[in-house]
């Protein structure tokens, strides 16, 4: 059994203003939706039994080991990532998401994550959620807020778009 990649071409806009691209298979939007932008998840997620792989995936611009980030889909709905370049370094950051739902245009996610970073043990947890709303054919809406426990609390509430062009 082959398991399907994915490497597709998007363009993500973040605010503040951020250009990602990635090259790829050249599906559809409705065939591979981004599952994630520059900085922040989208709502959608991977199919079962899909990889992701994407390059130039900074979370922070100003760690360089970042550039290089694997997901799974475990289940249609649900699905795991990590950065292996910046885990070799002691950066080790995991990630899921579950897909709670679409409805028409509207699409429903509940991301989470541990990040650890050694060998001075720092740590953050973090979860919250995304909505993603198709407006048009070649644009979606992405909202949503990040609550992380660092060990403080921090609320990270972001927004982009995605143009499929």
């Amino acid at each position: 059994m082959s398991m399907p990649l994915r490497l597709r071409p998007w363009f993500f806009l973040t605010v503040p203003l951020a250009l990602a691209v990635a090259g790829g298979t050249g599906r559809t939007f409705a065939d591979a939706p981004p599952t994630r932008g520059l900085y922040w998840p989208t709502a959608y997620t991977l199919r079962r039994g899909e990889t992701q792989v994407q390059l130039f995936a900074f979370t922070s611009p100003t760690n360089p080991l970042e550039f290089f980030e694997f997901e799974y889909g475990l289940t249609d709905s649900f699905q795991l990532g990590v950065r292996p370049v910046s885990a070799v370094f002691g950066d080790v950051r995991v990630w899921g998401k579950y897909g709670v739902g679409t409805t028409g245009a509207v699409s429903l996610a509940i991301p989470f994550g541990v990040d650890v970073l050694l060998p001075a043990p720092a740590w953050s947890v973090h979860g919250g959620w995304v909505l993603s709303w198709r407006v048009l054919p070649f644009l979606t809406l992405h909202t949503g807020i990040d609550l992380a426990f660092a060990p403080g609390m921090v609320l990270r509430p972001y927004a982009g778009l995605d143009l499929d062009l």
